[in-house]
């Protein structure tokens, strides 16, 4: 049998729910939202939000609110997209329909710092970083399709994201999307990038190449450069998710849990209405963290953290939505090394036992709050989602498996070292890792980090890839170029 889930763990009860769902729609009410923007404040109108234009705040009144989200379910319903269950009534999770779990790799992040295995500290990111991440990863089975690892420091102000797309476009040989929009400027010359690299504004949208993420940002906010952005992307066509808020717990919301959960949720809700606005349908995306105290770092890794997003899972199921994803399998440690790998470890766990599919790994991403990318780490990651896969691949049982012929040949006190029942099935039955050798350290083996970087330096001495034809190439650089001159 494949290892399923057939159960769901909780953190809220439907009561617990039914006060944040109440108080957010309070907050909706009588606090609103400011949107910075007045073509986009009369777009919230639309959807039925008070405007108060001096002021630049929609609020949305418990009955609109509540109709958005029956529309938005009644959506999610048409199109078949999984919600766990309604309104806190159980889901059924088992039975023979359940699909096996799996671990993949993520490696988008835009991290602006780099750990560098050779000077082992941290610095800024570079072009030459951002090349070697994308080549790294063009090796990783994990990653079916790849995101940008760094966003390049050593470019012209202004440019970034330019290089960003330019760049994973033309060295990743995996499906690639270019990442963030950071500048309304970017918009059309990141859209040609893109036609060019899909060869046809059709076939950008059937990738989905080309969308904007158009984040709140705590508490009760959007930013007015994000809503440029976001309509300057609607207006060629694509789709704007609006919302996604990331509440840091003591800072930009509540210290308590629960203070947090309700303002990220209060926060969805109005994401889920501009959505519309916009013409696209947003999954319940609220992912708040706590932070530490101490240095006033967001922490991606930290239990309290865990228990947040296992908080948002059920929101999202006492919605009737889908979930966007929980990001658990992120660490707060700024260096490779043991921490970063329990930390992964334990995010990806319980991300399985929560039931959300698949269980992403953050390959790669260190922090303090996601904002370094390691080489090194990426291979050890890929370990880790290869090791998780083997657990979640389960026991497979069949005449064949089962092997008693075998077992009654061999006998009492016999071996099956030497069985061609053992040979046949020993690839299939065993991981065999790659970095997390099984030797004793006396005997000549090396740590896992050291391995790591090893591995590294072999795969960036491989001759460099063109994955792309050689006009498309050159297209791609031309709007570089051009969109860097108009700039300058």
């Amino acid at each position: 049998m494949k290892f399923q889930f057939d159960g769901e763990y909780h953190v809220l009860s439907k009561e617990e729910m039914d006060g944040i769902h109440r108080a957010s729609l309070e907050i909706l009410r009588e606090v609103g939202v400011q949107i910075p923007n007045a073509r986009v404040l009369e777009m919230a109108a639309g959807e039925g939000g008070e405007v108060d234009r001096e002021a630049q705040v929609v609020r949305f009144g418990p009955a609109v609110m509540e109709a958005h989200l029956e529309r938005r379910r009644e959506a999610a319903r048409r199109a078949g997209e999984k919600a766990a269950h309604y309104r806190g009534v159980p889901s059924d999770t088992g039975g023979p329909a359940a699909q096996p779990h799996e671990v993949t790799g993520h490696v988008g992040g835009l991290c602006t710092m780099c750990w560098d295995m050779d000077l082992e500290r941290t610095r800024r990111a570079t072009c030459d970083d951002l090349r070697a991440g994308t080549r790294i990863a063009n090796h990783l089975d994990c990653v079916r399709r790849y995101a940008p690892m760094f966003t390049p420091s050593d470019v012209p102000e202004g440019t970034n994201d330019l290089h960003v797309w330019a760049l994973t476009f033309l060295h990743s040989t995996k499906p690639a999307t270019g990442g963030y929009i950071l500048r309304e400027s970017s918009v059309k010359p990141l859209h040609e990038m893109a036609v060019a690299y899909a060869g046809s504004a059709a076939e950008v949208r059937r990738q989905e190449l080309f969308h904007y993420l158009c984040f709140l940002s705590s508490p009760l906010r959007f930013q007015a450069d994000a809503l440029e952005i976001a309509l300057a992307v609607h207006d060629l066509g694509y789709p704007v998710h609006v919302g996604m808020p990331m509440v840091v717990a003591g800072a930009t919301g509540p210290q308590t849990l629960a203070g947090a959960l309700t303002l990220g949720n209060a926060e969805t809700l109005a994401g889920w209405v501009l959505s519309h606005a916009f013409n696209t349908e947003t999954d319940y995306g609220a992912a708040a963290v706590t932070m530490d105290p101490r240095t006033g770092i967001a922490c991606y890794a930290d239990p309290r953290r865990t228990l947040l997003a296992a908080a948002a899972l059920d929101l999202s199921r006492y919605y009737g939505l889908p979930m966007a994803g929980a990001h658990l399998s992120h660490t707060d440690a700024a260096a490779p090394g043991i921490q970063a790998g329990a930390e992964r470890v334990m995010g990806a766990l319980v991300n399985a036992a929560l039931g959300i599919a698949p269980t992403t790994i953050r390959i790669g991403m260190l922090g303090p709050s996601g904002q370094t990318g390691c080489l090194p780490q990426m291979l050890i990651d890929a370990e880790i989602c290869s090791m998780l896969n083997a657990l979640f691949r389960g026991v497979e049982v069949d005449e064949e498996r089962i092997a008693l012929d075998l077992i009654k040949r061999v006998g009492i006190g016999g071996t099956f070292l030497d069985q061609e029942h053992t040979a046949a099935h020993l690839r299939s039955e065993l991981w065999f890792p790659t970095l997390f050798l099984r030797e004793h350290f006396n005997e000549g083996g090396e740590q896992v980090l050291q391995r790591a970087k090893a591995r590294v330096r072999e795969l960036l001495a491989q001759p460099e890839p063109h994955p792309l034809p050689e006009d498309t190439e050159r297209e791609i650089r031309a709007i570089l170029n051009r969109a860097i001159k108009a700039l300058a």
